[in-house]
């Protein structure tokens, strides 16, 4: 089953700590974090996913921001992509 509306997962990644935004179609804000680059950070990464609805069936979509721009071939991009 397919989300009635696409949210995507942002993420601004630097050298210790990492800005998260959840917005949905709209540009709406959902949620933002700042996050630790360890165990810590990837469990609050991973909670406020599953708190908006990301199950393995319909995953919401992840995009990184770097320095260097964005690393497409790393982001998580739902199946019909």
């Amino acid at each position: 089953m397919g989300r009635e509306h696409l949210d995507l997962l942002g993420i601004d990644w630097a050298e210790k700590t990492h800005d998260v935004a959840l917005v949905d179609d709209s540009s709406q804000l959902l949620a933002k974090r700042h996050i630790t680059d360890d165990t810590a950070g990837y469990k609050i990464l991973l909670d406020l996913l599953a708190e908006h609805g990301d199950t393995e069936e319909s995953p919401i979509p992840v995009d990184i921001g770097t320095s260097r721009g964005l690393p497409r071939p790393a982001c998580r991009l739902p199946q019909e992509v």
